[in-house]
């Protein structure tokens, strides 16, 4: 028997392209054991793998840095703005909360989509996530408000795109909790005739959509912001945000009070809104109420 008939070998279990086949690889005196032909080329073929997705990803931050630099001039700004208001008034005629229309014959039986006020302004930035830069989480009004640091003075001061978000006090009784920073509701300011019209959600049962009486549910135009008091909330301040920095591609929370890392990251959901009277020990996300 020659030398080569009879040296060792041992048994190794290869995986080529998921499947696994039993080899026997010479000892020999030391050297390191040759690898199978099958499993150097998918070694290989994993490392031309790795290089290549880590091209993909260079080239994607590269990409992500020049639009970056596109969305941060004033003309690239304006224009996201306009398609921002746009994208709100798309929605407009969306009905507000399920419960609210939870009988058969209810004209928003089983909608497809309900919308309350803060779940309007994350749906139609997420819409237009390729363009902001990001994607708006899932936190209330008050992690919107904690996200625009850019405050004005007034309405006048507003462009039509930014947000107005009421800050308030719940009245005895109201049986509801409190909110971060008081904000209960948010809507979009777009100027209109009257300088002052927004877009908000809301249902049928606020005074601000008919007083009340058969009123509009849900996504609509409103010829004032001003709400200064409802049946559950008295107004305390109103803040007027501009949307700057949303528009430059940064959304983070300027807020050293409020950990709002579980909201941007998790996909809980938003919960209903201060208006459904169902919502009462729910604090996700609230709005102006009936």
């Amino acid at each position: 028997m020659s030398s080569e008939n009879s040296m060792e070998v041992a048994n190794v279990t290869v995986v080529t392209k998921g499947k696994a086949a039993l080899v026997e690889v010479p000892l020999g005196d030391g050297a390191p054991p040759a690898v199978p032909e099958g499993n150097r080329d998918l070694q290989a073929a994993f490392k031309d793998y790795q290089k290549k997705r880590l091209e993909v990803r260079r080239e994607a931050r590269r990409r992500e840095a020049a639009a970056a630099e596109i969305r941060r001039t004033p003309e690239a700004m304006q224009a996201l703005r306009e398609r921002f208001v746009q994208k709100v008034e798309e929605y407009i005629g969306t009905p507000y909360a399920a419960s609210y229309h939870q009988e058969e014959g209810s004209e928003h039986h089983n909608a497809p989509l309900y919308l309350d006020c803060c779940a309007l302004v994350r749906r139609c930035v997420r819409d237009l996530a390729d363009d902001f830069g990001f994607v708006l989480g899932r936190g209330n009004q008050a992690y919107q408000f904690d996200t625009l640091p850019e405050r004005k003075d007034s309405i006048e001061d507003l462009k039509p795109g930014d947000l107005v978000f009421y800050q308030s006090t719940f009245v005895e009784g109201a049986g509801m909790k409190p909110q971060k920073h008081d904000m209960v509701h948010v809507e979009v300011f777009v100027g209109g005739e009257t300088g002052e019209e927004t877009i908000g959600s809301l249902p049928h049962t606020c005074w601000r959509t008919n007083n009340g009486e058969g009123g509009v549910c849900g996504v609509q135009r409103f010829p004032s912001y001003k709400c200064e008091a409802t049946r559950k909330w008295k107004l305390d301040k109103y803040w007027f945000c501009s949307i700057d920095t949303w528009l430059k591609g940064q959304c983070q929370s300027c807020c050293a009070e409020h950990d709002w890392k579980e909201a941007m990251l998790t996909e809980k959901g938003c919960g209903r809104s201060l208006f459904d009277l169902a919502a009462a020990d729910n604090d996700d996300c609230v709005g102006a109420e009936d």
